[in-house]
């Protein structure tokens, strides 16, 4: 049972109220002496609020919800008279003019519009009066403004969803600010679907220092939810505002959070740049592997089947065709998942072979049971096993789905030797490396790419460069990476020539030769290069998180940096990592933002709650780090970041970046 303190849950709330009309069902029944009954309706919504209902609600629980039929904004979509039409999207002006358009067309007779986050007054003015210049804002019944712009992946990790975020922060664009207060903005409406105002802790970077002022200036504005509940002295679930522009009958109104106060959370911003190792390394738990190896959405693991059909022309042909399907895992209702998702994937395969024998022998024991027990009758006997059968019949489904995962996993996984360079690398982040990582790394062949998306039946293309056990040109350049950002060991290794070679001269050696095979996103490489020697040499703020990083990998205590940072500030502890984060308490607003920092810079504080937000994208590594360590200590932590990273998404950005130069 998930607590409250989930974004999942609050946003789940937030999506259940638009779609019974901004109404408690319950009170409307209570006042009318009556059951409860969902009303008929239709959603739409832009591609952005499909991201975001999506992994919350799913198609049973929408109509469950009243939702009869669900389509897409920008889709041609025919008149639906006489019922409500809930709509929830981006409030761009390209949005406004489709659903102005709609009104225009007549094809509904009540709209219900909801924001995803607050509208500019004047964008919101100029739709408005395109609908009163037609007469059709008598169509437009109500317009909500809610704070629903972020992706729940999960009930403690959160998304942005925003793309090339890594990019965007350490480019030469001097757009840098605005995109930090777009952050802030969104960081914000976080905070108050949570509901929430925490303490914020912020690393010395620049852009974490923006990130950190834009937050606090929001959080404490005249327009923010928590001023305006503190001003009502009410935690009202509609707050109307009468300077709003008007849409016939209505008034632009904001969604307020229900404010709880009593315990609040440590915000604890970083960035990426603080630890690039950890996005890039190969890792084992069966979590990683799946968003590593296959295509992983927020609760979904998307892939394309080949199905073959017999040609219409020949009896004996067959053709093959590919259709897209997907499994859902939730830890709301996959059992397995619950329980092994952090786990190591070799524990994966006997564990779901040992629940499979259960489910076996626990089948055949239930149906012996039975037929024993009710003699003739095939009809009232067949009934009886099914009832019997049906939660059995659930948990083999659970358990065929992660067989198939499983095998798909394992497949790759034996063909790119995903466990060697997780192992390799483990040793290089240690200090422990003894060279072997020039084994692979000296490989004459490999994988020409990243591994295709593999299909239901475990089965992959073949590369004309493929290897066994060599792993893909792009394993290589993360291994190498790993390697030239990891603790240089003092060991030293003799050439085709019997010459010794130092460490570094091998690591140069490595790169030479992966650009001679064509390697892919071997300029990220090089970026990672100009951004250490950059970065080290470097005084101020950017210099001192790369230093950080440097002593981190040194310690004596082997954690990755988000895990020890977290710990060291949670338990208040007198540590480097801790002492270099700078505290804002947003709720001192008649204190300007420089004096706060300067007065409570070494504030310490104990906490059991947390969300940490990395700048420039998490992983979901760091994710299953602290979801451990919340475990372990009995906390509450929730990760987000302006977006979620794959090894190969985060090697994407680095490589634009090296030809932006």
């Amino acid at each position: 049972m998930f607590s409250r303190f989930s974004v999942k849950v609050k946003q789940i709330e937030a999506l259940k109220s638009i779609l019974r009309l901004n109404k408690d069902p319950l009170e409307e029944a209570k006042k009318a002496n009556a059951d409860v009954i969902e009303i008929w309706k239709v959603l739409i919504y832009d591609q952005f609020a499909k991201t975001i209902v999506s992994p919350l609600l799913s198609t049973n629980s929408l109509r469950s919800l009243g939702v009869t039929l669900l389509l897409d904004l920008t889709s041609r979509r025919q008149p639906v008279p006489s019922v409500p039409v809930i709509y929830i999207f981006k409030p761009t002006d390209e949005n406004l003019n489709l659903i102005y358009q709609d009104a225009k067309e007549n094809l509904y007779d009540y709209m219900h519009l909801n924001f995803t986050s607050s509208i500019r007054t004047e964008t919101l003015q100029s739709f408005a009066g395109k609908c009163a210049k037609d007469r059709v804002d008598s169509k437009i019944v109500k317009v909500y403004e809610h704070f629903l712009d972020f992706v729940s992946y999960e009930h403690n990790l959160f998304s942005l969803w925003h793309e090339n975020s890594f990019n965007k922060l350490n480019s030469q664009d001097s757009s840098r600010r605005e995109y930090m207060q777009k952050t802030a903005a969104q960081l914000a409406n976080v905070l108050y679907t949570l509901g929430t105002m925490p303490i914020i802790k912020y690393s010395e970077s620049e852009n974490a220092q923006y990130l950190s002022k834009y937050l606090a200036e929001a959080l404490r504005s005249e327009s923010s939810p928590f001023s305006i509940l503190q001003k009502q002295g009410s935690s009202s679930i509609i707050s109307s505002s009468s300077s709003a522009p008007r849409l016939s009958n209505a008034y632009t109104q904001m969604a307020m959070p229900s404010f709880q106060d009593y315990e609040r959370p440590l915000l604890i911003i970083i960035e990426r740049s603080a630890d690039i190792v950890t996005a890039l390394q190969h890792h084992w738990t069966y979590m990683d592997l799946i968003s590593d190896l296959l295509d992983y959405q927020p609760g979904r693991i998307n892939y394309t089947k080949k199905v073959q059909t017999q040609s219409s022309s020949s009896s004996s042909s067959t053709t093959s065709q590919t259709t897209k399907q997907h499994f859902d895992v939730s830890f709301d209702d996959d059992f397995f998942w619950v329980e092994n998702f952090n786990a190591p994937f070799d524990t994966i395969g006997p564990q779901v072979t040992n629940l499979v024998s259960k489910y076996t022998v626990d089948a055949e024991r239930i149906k012996g049971q039975i037929m024993n027990g009710i003699g003739d009758g095939e009809s009232n006997e067949g009934m009886g096993i099914g009832g019997a059968l049906d939660p059995l019949t659930a948990t083999k489904s659970v358990l065929d789905k992660h067989v198939l995962i499983a095998t798909q996993l394992n497949e790759i996984v034996k063909k790119r030797s995903i466990d060697i360079y997780s192992a390799y690398e483990e040793e290089l982040r240690s200090g422990n490396s003894n060279g072997r990582i020039f084994d692979i790394l000296n490989a004459d062949k490999a994988y020409s790419d990243q591994a295709p998306l593999i299909e239901k039946e475990g089965q992959q293309s073949s590369s004309p460069q493929e290897q066994p056990n060599q792993g893909t040109l792009a394993d290589m350049i993360r291994l190498l990476s790993v390697a030239y950002l990891s603790p240089q060991p003092v060991i030293q290794r003799s050439n085709r020539d019997g010459e010794n070679e130092s460490w570094t001269s091998q690591i140069d050696g490595m790169e030479q030769k992966l650009k001679r095979n064509g390697a892919p996103y071997i300029r990220s490489y090089e970026y990672l290069k100009r951004f250490k020697n950059r970065n080290a040499d470097r005084p101020e703020s950017s210099g001192k998180i790369f230093k950080n990083m440097t002593e981190l990998f040194s310690s004596s205590i082997k954690l990755p940096y988000v895990e020890r940072l977290v710990e060291d500030v949670m338990d208040a502890k007198q540590s480097d990592l801790a002492d270099s984060l700078i505290t804002i308490d947003p709720k001192q607003s008649e204190i300007p933002i420089s004096s706060a920092v300067s007065r409570d810079s070494t504030m310490k504080v104990k906490s059991r709650r947390a969300i940490v937000f990395i700048i420039g994208g998490a992983t979901i590594h760091e994710y299953l780090l602290l979801a451990d360590y919340a475990k372990r200590t009995s906390r509450e932590i929730i990760l987000g970041s302006t977006e979620i990273l794959t090894p190969l998404s985060f090697l994407q950005q680095l490589q634009l970046l090296q030809q932006q130069q």
